[in-house]
């Protein structure tokens, strides 16, 4: 009996210097706080136990205890002061100078296994173990046939055809289908395509961000640079089609890929598609995916409405080492619905804060909050944690419901949606009371009170309101004895795209060969506001693609010149797509019909003129400069020969003249004076042209 009261009294004594140890190594020091410094701040007013006063933003009551009386990291830094930590192993916190503080982590073995690895009693990580290996009947890690030919295939061949135990070929409808295994870098080998993936290969490491992928085809055993390439995976938001560009060699195709934010670790499957001239095959890998960050924070298990949730934490790459400057974006989630996003950055010890004011409005319950990294260089780092919000215990808020809309509904941007809210204290609606809803895009409205306790307004969700789950926010305030009561809820909703309205100022019907189409549309939104900064693409049945150009607000245009070639039917379809993915389809038919030649030449030249009237005047005055003094000098004399012979003309009429006066006496002396006279008048002014076109001919040689 003695010794088990003795065991009682060792292991109590532990305990105590266990908690002596927990207790002399996390204390709160700092300068005890008065109310009045919460002036015009709400949260922190509420926070610290005191009184806030909303029509002069004052904050009164009892100062704040001494920093040391508070025993808690929430505690001491809700109320202004420092918290003084020295790192514990085993206390489940990841503090400075640990790798971790409990838990497990994903990770790859040295022979390319995904495994995990635990944290040890000394806060370090331990061996990484994998359940993978050679036997398993998967062809993973680092395998390949050589190392592992009960796993992998043999699939080695020099030209990428014949046969090597890929699978069987099948025809269908004339088109050639070859069933290929995971592969590593030698290529899915069959009858007439290969496929040789180049990066990643089976068994290759991935981290999340942007890299190339690469492939190399041959086509009957000779590399081609003609066939139609696409990768699928889950990795991806879409299929990425792979491309033969200018700066890749002989064969091979390549593409950027960028894996999604949300896809989880491990292991995953690429499926490479070859498609050349009926003929089809296909190439799947097996890579890891992995972070290349170490993201820890730590997270209080609670959180009460109008407090401040904060969130401490560390990034570290994948040796350990402290990064600085990294983006750190937090999101705060229930069940999949957004509740906050904020943004911050790591210090050059790798640290971060970030604090959000859980509002009275917030939904309660779990909330999962998501930490992503991403460090100057492109590596990412994720990690996430799980509290719960709740309400303070002992006070009296007001109660919150929306009449309308009803949860989970979905709307479409551009639409209004009527709000109605119901606001109470136990069983009594309350009257008088400051009401306003936030949106998902944290747009405020202040509703009107309609009937007693009954508030009433509009919410007209916005071109760019974020699409997807989203809350809508209600918060209820009202001052009794000058003292401000709150309330507050959120309803889930759902906002999808609006649909891209098309008005056609000009696309005929019928159309000739050889003349421009135009396409000129104004695009608007269900609102009848203008849609601005678009991508706008027409796309033709004949292959041709063609952008519009925004030529004012919500006004895209372009023309194309028709093709001989293109006669009969021709189908245009014009799609938009703007900034917040809003989209919009239309599609008419045309009718294309066959000029004469002559018609053809005509409408050519046409064209080309109206296109390039700049070139076309540049020409004409590029001619009239070269060869004006030409035309010039030839005009000289042609002007020059006529005044000489208009002088000789005037000479045999003064002769004609004078004959008749003083042989003929057919006029008299006056006429004669006045004939003569313009005889005289008219020599003069040709003599003087003379002059004038030969100084231009001397001038001109």
């Amino acid at each position: 009996m003695n010794k088990t009261i003795n065991l009682f009294l060792i292991l109590g004594l532990i305990s105590i210097i266990l908690s002596l140890n927990f207790v002399s190594s996390q204390t709160c020091s700092g300068i005890v706080h008065s109310c009045s410094k919460h002036e015009d701040n709400q949260a922190a007013c509420v926070s610290a136990n005191c009184i806030y006063t909303a029509n002069n933003g004052k904050c009164q009551g009892t100062n704040h205890l001494a920093c040391n009386t508070y025993s808690t990291k929430s505690a001491c830094q809700t109320h202004k002061c420092t918290w003084n930590q020295n790192p514990i192993c085993g206390n489940g916190v990841l503090e400075s100078g640990e790798a971790c503080d409990g838990g497990s982590q994903i990770c790859t073995t040295s022979n390319g296994y995904s495994g995990t690895q635990t944290c040890s009693i000394t806060c370090s990580w331990n061996i990484c173990t994998s359940s993978e290996s050679c036997g398993d009947n998967l062809c993973n890690g680092l395998e390949t046939f050589s190392n592992c030919p009960s796993d992998c295939s043999d699939t080695n061949s020099s030209s990428g055809i014949g046969t090597s135990g890929l699978g069987q070929t099948n025809t269908t409808s004339g088109t050639q289908v070859s069933t290929t295994p995971i592969i590593g870098g030698d290529g899915g080998v069959q009858s007439v395509i290969g496929i040789f993936p180049r990066y990643p290969l089976s068994g290759d490491k991935i981290n999340y961000g942007k890299w190339t992928i690469k492939t190399e085809i041959y086509f009957a055993g000779e590399k081609t640079n003609s066939a139609s390439i696409k990768a699928k995976s889950d990795l991806f938001e879409e299929d990425i089609i792979l491309k033969h560009n200018q700066e890749d060699s002989e064969g091979m195709y390549s593409s950027e890929a960028n894996i999604k934010s949300n896809i989880n670790p491990g292991q995953h499957r690429i499926t490479i598609i070859s498609n050349l001239g009926g003929q089809y095959n296909e190439a799947q890998i097996l890579v890891n995916l992995a972070y290349d960050l170490n993201v820890n924070f730590n997270l209080t298990d609670k959180h009460t409405k109008g407090k401040s949730m904060f969130l401490t934490g560390t990034v570290k790459s994948a040796e350990n080492e402290a990064l600085d400057n990294n983006l750190i974006k937090i999101k705060g989630k229930k069940q999949d619905i957004l509740i906050f996003e904020t943004k911050t950055t790591t210090d050059k010890e790798g640290k971060f804060l970030a604090v959000y004011p859980v509002k009275f409005s917030d939904p309660e319950g779990d909330w999962d909050i998501e930490v992503e990294a991403i460090s100057e260089d492109g590596r990412v780092g994720f990690n996430k944690g799980v509290t719960h919000i709740q309400i303070s215990s002992g006070t009296n808020y007001y109660s919150v419901n929306f009449l309308t809309p009803i949860s989970e509904g979905n709307f479409k941007r551009g639409e209004i949606i009527p709000i109605s809210i119901e606001v109470k204290d136990s069983e009594y609606l309350i009257e008088g009371a400051n009401v306003s809803i936030s949106t998902p895009s944290e747009e405020t409205i202040f509703l009107k009170e309609v009937q007693p306790g009954i508030y009433s307004g509009e919410y007209k969700v916005k071109q760019i309101e974020p699409m997807g789950k989203r809350y809508l926010k209600a918060l209820a305030e009202n001052k009794q004895n000058q003292v401000i009561k709150v309330g507050g809820t959120s309803l889930p909703i759902e906002i999808t795209s609006t649909e891209i309205k098309f008005k056609l100022d000009s696309l005929d019907e019928v159309i000739f060969t050889n003349s421009k189409l135009k396409i000129s549309t104004n695009l608007e939104y269900t609102d009848g506001s203008p849609v601005r900064g678009a991508q706008v693409n027409a796309i033709l049945s004949n292959g041709k693609i063609l952008s519009l150009i925004e030529k004012k607000d919500g006004v895209y245009g372009n023309e194309y010149l028709i093709e001989s070639e293109s006669q009969g039917s021709l189908n245009v379809e014009i799609r938009a797509t703007d900034s917040s993915d809003n989209k919009g389809i239309y599609s008419k038919s045309l009718i294309v019909k066959q000029r004469s030649k002559i018609g053809n030449y005509l409408a050519i030249t046409k064209y080309y003129l109206l296109k390039y009237w700049w070139a076309t005047m540049i020409m004409i005055l590029s001619l009239i400069i070269i060869y004006k003094p030409f035309v010039d000098r030839k005009m000289s004399k042609i002007n020059l020969k006529k005044s000489i012979e208009l002088q000789k003309k005037i000479k045999e009429l003064q002769i004609e003249t004078e004959k008749r006066y003083y042989k003929k006496g057919e006029i008299n002396k006056k006429e004669f004076n006045e004939i003569m006279l313009g005889f005289e008048q008219n020599m003069t002014k040709a003599r003087e042209k003379q002059k004038e076109y030969q100084q231009r001919l001397n001038k001109n040689k």
